[in-house]
């Protein structure tokens, strides 16, 4: 019986033949099966042809590929990470190397490692940096004084101070305007020459309205040039005005500004 059915399952392969019915190798069928006969080790043409990403590998083989992979210039965008879509990507144990001018926008750096190439990136913001100054020095330029007023620290055309080092601030009117919103640091330093027995406080004014969380008082002797100096921390938005202010509580003597100087500096958002 064996040998019966072996002789009929021959005379149908046979007869298969005969009639021209495609017989499938390897999911290669009709002339591609006598191209992977012709082709050796190499693969045969039928899978060649899914190795050319795009059309852009010229030689459309695996050596082709392998090439254009690693010169990186005949693989399209959607292959390669050339730019961040928004989503967190996490790197292990790899390098990131920056170019020789790198531009930043909006990076934020929490910690740099002293003596390494590690920082961490979360925190402290490189463009969000403010800071600015107004400074006089050897003035002699005299503030009127009216018992228990506060008279702002400037001259008659509010030109007596000079700005620097100023970035996301404005300076303007002896003032200082914040760029942007956030916790500062605020020094003042006064030196100003009164009559015996003056007494000055020192503030600053935001937006005008005065502000003595941190004030400083001083009481004169005659003629004597003295320091009044503050510092203190206060939460700014954007757009805020801020000016040295200087009253004498106890009669109307006039004050000379001799050296004046306002920094403002923020150190976090």
């Amino acid at each position: 019986m064996r040998k019966i059915l072996t002789f009929l399952l021959t005379i149908i392969t046979l007869a298969c033949y005969s009639q021209g019915t495609t017989v499938t190798v390897g999911g290669l069928s009709g002339a591609s099966v006598a191209n992977a006969d012709s082709l050796g080790n190499q693969a045969p043409a039928f899978y060649l042809g899914r190795v050319n990403h795009a059309g852009l590998d010229s030689t459309n083989d695996i050596a082709g590929f392998q090439d254009s992979v690693t010169t990186n210039t005949n693989v399209t965008a959607n292959t390669t990470h050339r730019s961040s879509d928004g989503s967190n990507h996490t790197f292990i144990d790899q390098d990131v190397t920056i170019g020789s001018s790198p531009i930043y926008n909006n990076l934020t750096v929490d910690t740099i490692f002293s003596g390494t190439d590690t920082i961490i990136i979360s925190e402290a913001a490189i463009n969000q940096r403010s800071h600015a100054d107004l400074h006089a020095s050897d003035s002699s330029v005299v503030l009127t004084m009216t018992q228990n007023n506060y008279a702002h620290i400037t001259n008659a055309s509010n030109t007596l101070l000079t700005s620097g080092h100023i970035k996301n601030i404005t300076a303007g009117g002896d003032s200082l305007i914040t760029g942007i919103a956030g916790l500062y640091r605020v020094d003042v330093h006064l030196s100003i020459n009164g009559n015996a027995n003056d007494i000055y406080e020192g503030v600053i004014a935001i937006d005008n309205v005065i502000n003595n969380e941190h004030k400083v008082t001083r009481k004169t002797s005659n003629n004597d040039v003295g320091d009044m100096s503050f510092s203190g921390l206060y939460d700014f938005t954007a757009s805020q005005s801020v000016k040295m202010m200087l009253r004498n509580t106890a009669n109307n003597n006039n004050a000379t500004i001799v050296n004046a100087c306002l920094v403002l500096n923020r150190i976090d958002k």
